[in-house]
């Protein structure tokens, strides 16, 4: 039982902790094949962010192993220790993942400023940093995905079939060579 219980903390804790890239050059496997639409823009302003990894998961990964350890350690005590050392586990445990989630899984990212011309407005678009795209104020870019998809829209075209102008990897942005 004990090794049952183990192997799916770890299996919930590897599956929600492992995402896809946010990097521009490492698109879905979705849009392989895919036409997605694309606009011409200048980089007006960029700041280095950090993009916070899946705290959820890893907050109710902690918290559910952090129980179980509380009720194991108290496994022969009275039922109100065993309680009360469940709930003690399940928020230490909910405060180690939040860490991890802090800690080890967030991502270094940058938040871009793209001036689209075609379009007149100014777009902030976050993505994970790439050694392989070294953005620079003034550069030309090329944005890939739907600027103008909002979530309920991308739902809709989704399930009528109509999802030509949706990628899955949302909206990147690639400097023009």
């Amino acid at each position: 039982m004990v090794r049952f219980i183990a192997t799916v903390i770890a299996t919930i804790l590897i599956v929600g902790c492992a995402g896809g890239s946010h990097k521009p050059t490492v698109p879905s496997n979705k849009d392989a094949r895919r036409a997605c639409p694309t606009d011409l823009g200048t980089i007006i302003d960029l700041t280095e962010v950090m993009i916070e990894g899946p705290t959820e998961i890893a907050q109710g990964t902690g918290a559910a192993f952090g129980a179980y350890v509380g009720n194991r350690a108290a496994q022969n005590e009275s039922e109100v220790v065993e309680a009360i050392a469940t709930g003690v586990g399940a928020v230490a445990g909910s405060v180690a993942g939040d860490l991890a989630s802090k800690n080890v899984l967030s991502r270094n990212g940058v938040e871009l400023m793209v001036l689209i011309p075609s379009k007149g407005s100014t777009y902030s678009i976050i993505q994970e940093s790439d050694i392989n795209q070294p953005y620079a104020v003034g550069q030309d870019v090329w944005v890939v995905g739907n600027l103008n998809a909002s979530k309920n829209s991308s739902q809709w075209n989704n399930r009528y079939g109509n999802n030509t102008n949706n990628c899955a990897s949302g909206v990147r942005v690639l400097i023009k060579r």
